[in-house]
C-alpha cells in the first residue's frame, strides 16, 4: 500500500500531523480546482453545486475543529441556513471554499463560546428564550443598546450608544 504520507509517517507508521495537513491541503485544492472549472464551464455560479462543494470542504476540516458547527447541524440544522447562510460565507470569501468553510466553522465556534448551550437558539429572539438570556436582554433595555428597524436588505440593526 503506497500512501502519499508514507515518507512523513511517525515511527509506528501512522501519518504525522504535517502529512495529515498536507493531505488536507491536497483534498481542498482538488475541490477548489473542480469548483473553478465548473465556474468557467457555466460562466455563472450554480448555488447547489457550490453548497455541495462547500460541504466537501467542511468534511476535510478535522472533527475536533468543527465541534460547534456539528452541534448546530444536529441540534438546530435550520439555523445553519437562517442564521449562518453558507452562501453568505462563500460570497464573503469570494467563493474560496476553504476560507468559507473555515469562516463558517469559526462563526459557530465563537457563537458557542459567547452563548454556551444557548448558541443553538435563535439569536434575535428577544423573549429571553433565545441565545440572549434575560440578563443580556435587560442590558439591551437599559437604552445603552437598542434594536432598530431592519435595513433595506432585511438585516437586523443594533445601535450602541
Amino acid at each position: 500500500m503506497n500512501h502519499s504520507w508514507a515518507s512523513t509517517s511517525t515511527t509506528d507508521g501512522t501519518p504525522s500531523a504535517r502529512a495529515y495537513a498536507t493531505q488536507q491541503d491536497s483534498a481542498l485544492e482538488t475541490i477548489q480546482t473542480s469548483f473553478e472549472e465548473a465556474k468557467e464551464e457555466q460562466h455563472c455560479y450554480d448555488e447547489t453545486k457550490m453548497l455541495d462543494q462547500l460541504e466537501q470542504a467542511l468534511n476535510v476540516i478535522p472533527t475536533e475543529a468543527k465541534e460547534a458547527y456539528l452541534q448546530a447541524c444536529q441540534i438546530a440544522p435550520h439555523f445553519i441556513e437562517t442564521e449562518s447562510n453558507p452562501m453568505l460565507f462563500l460570497r464573503r470569501e469570494e467563493y474560496d471554499l476553504r476560507a468559507a468553510a473555515q469562516r463558517l466553522v469559526a462563526y459557530w465556534t465563537l457563537r458557542k463560546t459567547l452563548f454556551g448551550e444557548r448558541a443553538f437558539r435563535p439569536l434575535l429572539d428577544l423573549s429571553g428564550n433565545g441565545a440572549l438570556g434575560t440578563d443580556a436582554l435587560e442590558l439591551l433595555h437599559t437604552g445603552i443598546h437598542t434594536v432598530l428597524p431592519s435595513d433595506r436588505q432585511g438585516r437586523s440593526v443594533l445601535y450602541f450608544d
